[in-house]
């Protein structure tokens, strides 16, 4: 087991703590059990590809709780967000049709999480420990600040204005089903470029390349979570915590 691994656990209490929950006891009590191992099961997988993950409420949650656990050791996001985002890049590249692209990068599902019912009131059943730490957002603030120059050039001008990135999915969808194909040579790039960076970050947690990571390959866990699934609860959570 790589040491990085196990520092969330061995830290994640007292290091720094931000006081500010985000997530109800029972989201953070299903997070918790999801990445214990339930984010390797089939149905699951299939769940999130059809949902193209999480919602934006619950990728950040998502995030945040896989942080605090497993701080400065993303493995879990970096294997289900590459998938997503390889899935995306296929279909940018496949179809050449603007409505035909639309539906394939369009969701076939709800939020996994949403749709068995977790919100901001679920109750939970995990130990007061566990609660405890998975509520510690100050992990992933700080992952997101310090990897912030190589993912802000990436936000969506539609969920942050004045911004001048690349369209999110969702508004690309939208641009999409205006017959507008202007945009996606752009898109074809970005998602080239994070498939990229987030191999070499998944290999950094190889022992044979641990401690290859670097600052702009973390970032894109952050740029691709929110090409996914939106930017504005992302930077609404990072803007009110840091």
């Amino acid at each position: 087991m790589d040491v990085r691994e196990t520092r969330g656990l061995e830290h994640g209490v007292t290091s720094g703590k931000v006081p500010t929950h985000y997530l109800s006891d029972g989201e953070i009590y299903y997070l918790w059990f999801f990445i214990q191992g339930a984010i390797m099961d089939p149905f699951v997988r299939r769940q999130l590809r059809n949902s193209w993950g999480f919602c934006q409420r619950h990728t950040v949650g998502w995030l945040s709780v896989e942080s605090a656990f497993h701080p400065d050791y993303l493995h879990g996001p970096s294997i289900l967000l590459s998938d997503l985002i390889e899935r995306a890049h296929n279909c940018l590249h496949r179809y050449k049709v603007p409505l035909i692209l639309a539906t394939g990068l369009k969701n076939k599902r709800p939020c996994f999480m949403c749709a068995l019912g977790y919100n901001s009131k679920s109750a939970g059943y995990a130990r007061e420990d566990i609660v405890e730490l998975g509520s510690d957002v100050g992990h992933l603030v700080r992952f997101a600040v310090e990897t912030k120059p190589y993912w802000q050039k990436y936000i969506c001008p539609r969920c942050v204005p004045n911004t001048g990135g690349v369209l999110c999915r969702s508004h690309l969808i939208q641009e999409l089903s205006h017959s507008r194909l202007s945009s996606i040579p752009h898109q074809q790039q970005f998602t080239d470029y994070i498939l990229e960076q987030l191999a070499l970050l998944g290999r950094s947690f190889q022992w044979e390349f641990r401690g290859s990571e670097t600052t702009e390959c973390q970032a894109s866990l952050i740029s691709a979570a929110g090409w996914l699934n939106g930017w504005t609860e992302l930077m609404n959570f990072v803007d009110k915590r840091k």
